[in-house]
């Protein structure tokens, strides 16, 4: 969630209209815990704190959305119009492929059916009762997808009002509703999933959009690697004792992943920050790499049926991750290349509104650095 974005080079932190390394850094840890949480359930060793990365991916996915559109001209169908551009092709490839999957290997894609209901609810990110239980779709990662197009909407929708009064919406709605889930506890897949508590960090990672550039001016380079580690212990620790916390967990993580995400960018925005090249490509490649995983899982079982435990863990890692960076490559990078191309088309007619909705269709709408300063996407 999946994001997000496409420059080879690395971002100078004090150049023009470059994506954040941190931010790209985050997605990777991200996608390569959901990677462990699922390569570790079947064996001996769980690793919980893996699915812990969907929490950080929907908190990425506010502060990046925020950050895109604050203060600049875009209409609520040219957003509509990026965001599902963006997200809808690949999702759609791998919903196809978890439909075959039933044909091939039947049962392996857990939530996988070739039934019109349930693939078309799917595809239109519908929340429905899954083959196999819970809400979930046929491509069963995608429910986080559902989520991400709830946010969408409500951010898209509230493009209608003034500038200084989107954020107030936006927050209002979905406390709102994530109250009235919480005192109403309604029935039915759809009321649960838009007022679930877990939309609350779409809001956090708005705040720490709002957060991060105060951070990265005002504050020492030591606070900000504190609030980055702190935070990090504190998210670790506060997943792992989420049954304990009860519903307070839905309001500590997200604080928590603020404190990490404000530390991090802050650092970036001061002019410190590790580059690393094969962790930027990672975190450019983490939607594939998270819609397609279990295409990597599900190679390695059909080549090596019979392989120990320890070595099978090894491959699901590299073969997921692989996986992930060759349809980035191949695949997801062509693909929105042709959609910049129809984007800049377009754009001569109407430059403002479409330059900056096309900005929103990169990979993840990368959030950039311009003179030191959180700036909106670019085009390359």
């Amino acid at each position: 969630m999946p994001v997000h974005d496409k420059a080879d080079e690395p971002a100078q932190v004090h150049g023009r209209g470059e994506p954040l390394w941190s931010i790209h850094y985050l997605r990777a840890l991200a996608a390569f815990g959901v990677i462990l949480f699922h390569t570790f359930d079947d064996t001996p060793w769980p690793f919980e704190l893996g699915a812990a990365g969907i929490h950080l991916f929907f908190t990425i996915s506010g502060f990046v959305i925020w950050t895109s559109a604050k203060g600049r001209r875009i209409g609520p169908g040219s957003f509509a119009a990026a965001r599902l551009t963006r997200i809808v092709p690949q999702y759609w490839l791998a919903t196809l492929v978890a439909v075959l999957s039933t044909f091939v290997m039947p049962g392996y894609f857990w939530q996988a059916t070739a039934e019109p209901f349930h693939v078309v609810a799917s595809l239109l990110f519908i929340p429905h009762e899954g083959v196999s239980g819970g809400i979930y779709p046929v491509l069963y990662q995608g429910w986080t997808l559902q989520y991400e197009m709830y946010f969408y909407a409500v951010f898209g929708l509230c493009l209608f009002l003034p500038t200084g009064a989107r954020g107030l919406a936006i927050a209002g709605w979905f406390i709102t509703a994530t109250a009235a889930g919480a005192v109403f506890q309604p029935a039915g897949a759809a009321l649960q999933t838009y007022t679930n508590p877990i939309c609350l960090e779409f809001l956090a990672g708005m705040g720490a959009a709002g957060v991060a550039q105060w951070a990265g001016d005002r504050l020492p380079r030591p606070a900000l690697i504190a609030l980055a580690l702190v935070g990090g212990v504190a998210f670790v620790l506060i997943d792992l004792h989420e049954s304990a916390l009860g519903w307070s967990f839905n309001l500590l993580l997200p604080t928590a992943t603020v404190s990490v995400i404000v530390g991090l960018v802050g650092l970036e925005l001061s002019g410190w920050m590790v580059r690393s090249r094969w962790l930027r490509l990672a975190g450019e490649a983490s939607y594939s790499t998270y819609l397609f995983q279990t295409l990597g899982f599900a190679l390695v079982v059909a080549i090596l049926p019979h392989t120990a435990v320890g070595l099978r863990v090894i491959l699901f890692i590299v073969s997921a991750q692989g996986c992930g960076i060759l349809i980035f490559r191949y695949v997801e990078t062509p693909l929105l290349s042709r959609v910049r191309q129809f984007a800049r088309a377009t754009a001569q007619t109407r430059p403002t509104r479409q330059d900056n909705a096309a900005a929103l269709m990169a990979p993840n709408a990368a959030v950039t650095v311009e003179c030191g300063k959180v700036a909106a996407p670019q085009l390359p």
